[in-house]
């Protein structure tokens, strides 16, 4: 008798922990924080970064301004859809994997877990470094691109770079000037409706593939909290 006690015991002890993280898990939203500005002191001055003035063409053959995403949160990424000298080594057991292969892999699973039937304002940017339209239209056909909300950009380098040394400030871009050839960035850039650069994520690291669904959510509701609730009701 008291050994069956004893087991019944421990076996609720054992479910306690168990029914505390199903309780948290089903009952209870993720506790979100504002997303930060990112910037630099310049000279004294606090200079947000924000997405300068560019003119690049999408995959359907538009011209592409900074006006036409404005009012967008937006996703960004710089990619070569060849293997370049200067890009991380992706390294899985004992094989590499392609650097554009892992970024845009992970960035497919966040856009799949946005829920686009509610048309929320975001927007994914692919800007390729200098590679040729026939190129990049075999890359994207390979790898079964997503059709709404993602456009691949290309077109002048000095736009490019831009975006990605001058606006960005990302590292891949250092030492580099228009004309180098293709690379593809470890970074993915968050930019708010404004412009503005909320945050960077390394694109081959699963926490911050979670982190980019978290901060956009954040985005909506502490930054544009009516648009959240247009959300809500579509």
């Amino acid at each position: 008798m008291q050994n069956t006690q004893a087991r019944v015991a421990l076996i609720v002890i054992m479910a306690i922990p168990l029914l505390l993280v199903a309780y948290f898990y089903l009952f209870t939203e993720p506790v979100y924080e504002g997303v930060p500005f990112q910037y630099d002191i310049q000279n004294g001055d606090t200079v947000y970064h924000e997405v300068p003035i560019f003119s690049l063409v999408n995959q359907h053959g538009d011209t592409i301004s900074r006006e036409d995403v404005k009012g967008k949160i937006l996703f960004i990424d710089f990619f070569s859809t060849k293997t370049s000298t200067y890009d991380t080594r992706i390294v899985s057991g004992n094989r590499e994997i392609a650097l554009r292969t892992v970024l845009h892999g992970n960035l497919k699973r966040v856009h799949e877990k946005i829920n686009w039937d509610k048309n929320p304002d975001i927007l994914f940017l692919s800007i390729n470094t200098g590679d040729s339209s026939s190129e990049i239209e075999a890359y994207m056909k390979k790898d079964g691109w997503p059709e709404n909300n993602w456009w691949v950009l290309q077109g002048n380098p000095e736009d490019i770079y831009r975006l990605g040394q001058g606006a960005f400030h990302l590292d891949e871009f250092k030492n580099k000037a228009p004309g180098h050839e293709p690379f593809t960035s470890n970074y993915v850039t968050l930019a708010d409706k404004e412009g503005k650069v909320r945050n960077y994520y390394v694109a081959t690291n699963l926490q911050q593939e979670r982190d980019m669904l978290q901060d956009y959510v954040a985005l909506l509701r502490f930054d544009y909290p009516e648009e959240t609730k247009a959300i809500r009701n579509r």
